[in-house]
Formats: structure tokens, C-alpha cells, sequence
């Protein structure tokens, strides 16, 4: 048995054993509570998605069923957790859509399709990017006549100027 010896502001000494208090384990993300932080999330997946339900108070719902369970967390360790999976999931499925990489497996990866399967924000619609616009060009037939066919009239013509020029013999004396 561990025994704490206490001095108080009198200097009175008290011994104390520490099995009369729940000393909290720094905690430890496993499987079974990975499991158990998806559950409860999906159960509150709509509340979750309202914009006038205060985020902290849905964590300390979570917190609590963790607490219930013997899992001493607070609401900052279960989002930061909940990030870092929404995390992974969206680097996994931005590696599905890319050609030439294989699959990656991830055992929440089917829960978490269906969690977030109409949410914009990680379904981002398939766009095409390109460095030069796309223009259509209509293709028209084209007449083509032998070289020794083509006639005076057929050569390409020097183009005239917008403006008339004056004669140079004009503005000589």
C-alpha cells in the first residue's frame, strides 16, 4: 500500500492512502473505444449537422457514455480524435479517386462513408481542370484542287489598307 503524507498550513500531519483516491490513467485510444467514439457520433450524426446545436454539448453527451464506460476523456481529446479519423478518411478516399494507386483498408472506412456519404464538404463534385480552354471548333469540308488548276483569281490577293494611301508622285514639286 502506497501512503501520502500531507502537511497543512497548521503543520499538522495527515497520512492518506492512495487507494481512497481514483487516480485517472492518461488515456489511450484503442480499438474499443475507437469503436465506441464512431457509435456514439453516428448516433448523433443529424445533431451533429445542426447549426444551432452547440458542438461542446454534443461532445460531453459522448464524454459522458465514455464515462459510463470507465473511459476518463474530455470533449477536446474526443474531437481531436474525431478530426484526425475524418482526416484519415478523407486522404483515403482522395487516393481511391486518383488512378494508379491501390486501395487502402480501413476498418472505419464503410462507417464513415455512410456518416459523411451527403456531406459537400468531403464529397466534393468531380471537376475536369485544364490550362487552356476548351473552345469548339466546327469543322467545315474542304474543297481541295490540283496546283495547276488553280487560276489567277484562286491566289491569295494582297490585302488593301483601311486607309488610302496618297500617291507618291503627288507630293513631289
Amino acid at each position: 500500500m502506497i501512503e501520502f503524507v500531507f502537511e497543512d498550513d497548521d503543520g499538522m500531519v495527515e497520512e492518506q492512502d492512495l487507494e481512497s483516491y481514483d487516480v485517472v490513467q492518461p488515456f489511450a485510444w484503442d480499438k474499443n473505444t475507437t469503436q465506441l467514439l464512431v457509435e456514439q457520433y453516428m448516433s448523433l450524426k443529424d445533431a451533429f449537422r445542426d447549426p444551432k446545436v452547440k458542438k461542446k454539448k454534443l461532445w460531453t453527451k459522448i464524454k459522458n457514455e465514455f464515462l459510463s464506460k470507465r473511459h476518463h476523456v474530455t470533449e477536446d481529446i474526443l474531437d481531436r480524435k474525431w478530426r484526425n479519423l475524418k482526416k484519415t478518411y478523407t486522404g483515403i478516399k482522395d487516393n481511391i479517386r486518383k488512378t494508379g494507386r491501390g486501395r487502402i483498408y480501413w476498418e472505419y472506412y464503410h462507417q464513415f462513408n455512410e456518416i459523411y456519404r451527403e456531406d459537400k464538404t468531403v464529397n466534393l463534385p468531380t471537376t475536369i481542370s485544364t490550362s487552356t480552354p476548351l473552345s469548339v471548333i466546327q469543322k467545315l469540308p474542304i474543297k481541295l484542287q490540283p496546283l495547276n488548276e488553280v487560276g489567277p483569281r484562286d491566289l491569295p490577293q494582297p490585302s488593301v489598307p483601311a486607309t488610302p494611301q496618297k500617291e507618291s508622285s503627288l507630293l513631289t514639286p
